[in-house]
């Protein structure tokens, strides 16, 4: 079975379907072909402050809901921030073979202890604790080696219909959004025995 998983770095609710599709990876013993897209290109690599709104907390209500199921904590971090680095040097970790290391930091980095990772030093700590070697990291991400493949990833989505993120594939049958692990399971089992 393909699966394929895009996502973005600012998106809580990629980081609880990628906890629970990870999970349900190793279960099925499956790989995953994670891509990520920028939601909002225009939110600047400084970050925003993102003010409480009615908006904001039924999101945190929302998130808190689903979280809830699989006892993770995962809080919206208050500010927006600029997720193409990130995204980049995700790309640069599959070629060391560090993404799953890289990919479950960066989401702690942004959502538990709330650092912002549209600048390039949050993004060299996330690499250097995901196991990359700091420079080559930075010379990665200062030539932008990794640019083509995040437009790569986009054309992918616009292809696919991809309208936000979480979305998965599971070969052709679509998943918009964070489902329950019950229905990833359901949805692979039923696309396994066809």
């Amino acid at each position: 079975m393909n699966i394929t998983f895009y996502f973005d770095y600012i998106c809580p609710f990629c980081y609880v379907g990628t906890k629970r599709m990870m999970q349900i990876a190793d279960e099925f013993d499956l790989d995953i072909d994670w891509r990520g897209i920028e939601i909002h290109p225009e939110f600047r690599p400084e970050g925003k402050i993102r003010k409480k709104s009615p908006k904001t907390e039924h999101l945190a209500q929302t998130l808190k809901e689903i979280t809830d199921i699989d006892n993770l904590d995962v809080k919206l971090p208050g500010f927006v921030t600029n997720s193409r680095l990130c995204l980049e040097a995700s790309e640069f970790a599959k070629t060391k073979n560090r993404f799953t290391a890289f990919h479950t930091t960066a989401f702690d980095y942004f959502f538990n202890q709330k650092e912002n990772i549209g600048q390039i030093e949050t993004v060299l700590n996330i690499g250097k604790t995901a196991g990359l070697d700091e420079s080559e990291l930075e010379e990665s991400l200062r030539q932008r080696s990794m640019k083509e493949q995040i437009e790569e990833n986009k054309k992918s989505a616009d292809e696919q219909m991809v309208m936000g993120v979480p979305t998965i594939y599971f070969n052709e049958f679509r998943v918009h959004g964070v489902q329950s692990p019950e229905i990833y399971r359901d949805i692979i089992k039923k696309h396994l025995l066809n």
